[in-house]
């Protein structure tokens, strides 16, 4: 599952227990929202140990079933993957492509560092 489905996803099961909450259950969108939620479960497989105790949840670990077709890969998260090497380079991490995201997400804080300089130097005068 990726980010934008996990946010999705927990946006509707916030939506759903508010449902619930009202005594919803049987409404129309009570269903869409639990068909859309089932279908982000679908490749999701493997064991989650749990200690349950007076009203608490503790989480003891995580195993995948299916390590190979996890969302994580720690050989995709590894920025000197040797996935190029087995002919999978277009996985491969190339530090220029982060280059133009970096720019845009800076933006703000630039233009923002810009109005700070401009304020002091106004104050100096």
């Amino acid at each position: 599952m990726d980010r934008e489905v996990r946010k999705l996803r927990d946006e509707l099961s916030f939506k759903l227990a508010e449902k619930w909450y009202n005594g919803f259950h049987f409404a129309p969108e009570t269903k869409v929202m639990l068909d859309a939620i089932a279908s982000t479960q679908g490749n999701i497989s493997g064991r989650v140990r749990l200690n349950l105790r007076q009203g608490c949840v503790t989480i003891l670990g995580r195993k995948a079933l299916h390590p190979k077709t996890c969302l994580y890969n720690a050989e995709l998260a590894s920025m000197d993957s040797s996935l190029s090497d087995a002919g999978a380079g277009a996985w491969s991490f190339n530090p220029q492509d982060s280059e133009g995201f970096i720019k845009i997400l800076s933006m703000r804080i630039r233009l923002w560092s810009a109005q700070q300089k401009a304020a002091q130097q106004g104050k100096q005068s």
